[in-house]
């Protein structure tokens, strides 16, 4: 005779992690918010040079000290949208205090500074790198001499991308590859 359990089975994911389709809308939000913003340096800096034609987000035609204070620029609006911004917002950027989401640290009940500047700054922008608009900017300026490189390296940032949207998709977790690296998850609030 067969037996059916009748006890539900532990859902491996949180009661409280966030859907598929609350994050991606809250990332879609803090996409184009934080792209607006880090393009902001560039597009002025890009028409001082050339006030005739249409902004590209091309450092490498800009002489190099006017792109590397550029990307200063740039970079530091990027850590105030992506870090401080969710540090004093508990763990919330604008997409997500919209979509009633959270960046949390897991076992903790906040997430840290230090936490989001290795899941923002490091994993997303530096390592998965091809969503975010600062993170080009960087490897223009790291690859300032080398189309070749900066290619690869671009490849590269779209294939980890990738991986990354399949960890959160069909891992039981839900967690991309920044939310590994950091110990994070994000959930709703």
């Amino acid at each position: 005779m067969i037996s059916i359990p009748l006890q539900r089975k532990e859902s491996p994911v949180s009661l409280t992690s966030a859907s598929h389709i609350r994050r991606f809308i809250a990332f879609a939000i803090d996409w184009y918010l934080g792209s607006i913003l880090v393009s902001l340096p560039v597009s002025m800096a890009y028409y001082q040079f050339f006030p005739q034609q249409n902004t590209i987000l091309d450092l490498r035609t800009l002489p190099f000290s006017t792109a590397c204070m550029t990307l200063l620029a740039s970079l530091l609006i990027a850590c105030l949208y992506y870090i401080v911004l969710p540090y004093r917002l508990h763990g919330q950027t604008i997409g997500k205090k919209i979509m009633k989401l959270r960046i949390k640290e897991k076992g903790k009940q906040e997430v840290t500074l230090k936490t989001l500047v290795l899941r923002q700054l490091i994993a997303i922008i530096l390592i998965e790198g091809s969503v975010y608009t600062i993170s080009p900017l960087i490897y223009q300026i790291i690859c300032y001499g080398s189309d070749s490189m900066l290619e690869t390296i671009t490849t590269l940032h779209y294939i980890l991308t990738i991986v990354s949207i399949a960890c959160c998709l069909f891992t039981k977790q839900r967690c991309a590859i920044h939310d590994f690296i950091a110990k994070t998850t994000v959930e709703s609030v």
